[in-house]
């Protein structure tokens, strides 16, 4: 897959293509549709099959000051799960306030026909785009009349009862909900970081733990969590906490919901089950299998300790259900 991120550099490159066009936060099973929709007919129709997302998110730059925490991706694990759909290539446009005050159809004539050359379009049913999100998917039909190219919507995906989207995924996420949260995104959630030195609390609880540098304003749900680890390409079962360390930090306060100024960043710490290494500087990939139980403060260091064991107990059961994490 072709990866393009600066958007002077195309002058109709991509004649006559397939462009999936979106923000792609999480790339969850609704994104996965408009992008096998537009693998689909790019494939029919012999055309080159495009998607198109912003970097960083618009929610990011003009949402509420509680929208600025927390992604589902970073721009890097989205890369990576689009080129794995199968896409020949992807565009990341560089979102600021300037973009932002780009009126509807000036973005359709200045990106998406004298930049791009799409032949069709492929957006979901609540697509909006252009200043204060006034174009939406009507709006983009006319101008797709006007400027050369068709435009495809596709359905709402829903789950159950529920219906899938980067804002549902992300309030489940917050709330801990991880396995729901899971079955929206059609795969589990993971966050990625390098190891660096800690404090050494763990090796002290008998638990040598993995402290991670987080990449990117990912969401970090609080919680003890039953985890896999991949690591150069292996997978290996563990235990993460996810949270402040109040037993030991009796001062903060993780605010999972009431996202503000004050923000906590909290600490992601995982134990990786019967690992002999060093595992400093090296890049870890964590799935969040299973939420264990929520972060509390321990009366003492001891009591803490019989809690992980406990935990570690749990999160070995749930071994066998696995297999999908062999390769």
């Amino acid at each position: 897959m072709e990866v393009i991120e600066r958007l002077y550099k195309l002058r109709r490159k991509f004649k006559s293509s397939v462009v999936a066009l979106g923000t792609f936060d999480g790339v969850h099973c609704g994104h996965q549709q408009v992008i096998k929709t537009t693998q689909d007919v790019a494939r029919r129709q012999g055309r080159t099959s495009v998607v198109v997302t912003f970097q960083p998110l618009p929610r990011v730059i003009i949402g509420k000051e509680r929208e600025k925490v927390g992604l589902i991706t970073t721009l890097e694990q989205r890369e990576e799960i689009i080129r794995n759909l199968g896409i020949d290539a992807m565009l990341v446009i560089h979102f600021n306030r300037k973009l932002a005050q780009v009126k509807p159809e000036e973005f359709v004539k200045k990106v998406i026909y004298q930049r791009i050359g799409a032949g069709r379009v492929v957006v979901g049913p609540g697509f909006r785009f252009g200043k204060n999100r006034l174009g939406n998917v009507a709006l983009l039909k006319r101008l797709g009349r006007k400027y050369g190219f068709e435009v495809t919507t596709v359905g709402k995906v829903k789950i159950g009862n529920i219906k899938v989207s980067s804002s549902k995924i992300r309030q489940l996420l917050w709330q801990g909900k991880i396995e729901m949260a899971g079955r929206l995104l059609g795969r589990y959630y993971s966050i990625s970081g390098r190891v660096k030195k800690g404090s050494g609390r763990g090796k002290e609880l008998s638990f040598p733990t993995a402290n991670l540098d987080i990449s990117g304003d990912v969401i970090l749900p609080q919680g003890v969590y039953a985890v896999l680890v991949s690591l150069k390409g292996k997978k290996h079962m563990g235990v993460a906490n996810i949270g402040t360390r109040p037993t030991f930090s009796p001062g903060l306060q993780f605010l999972p919901r009431k996202v503000t100024r004050k923000y906590i960043r909290p600490i992601v710490e995982v134990y990786i089950f019967n690992f002999k290494g060093n595992l400093y500087r090296q890049n870890l990939e964590i799935f969040l299998i299973k939420r264990i139980r929520k972060e509390i403060k321990f009366p003492a260091p001891e009591k803490l300790m019989n809690r992980i064991k406990k935990d570690i107990q749990f999160a070995k059961k749930l071994r066998t259900g696995l297999s999908l994490f062999k390769s």
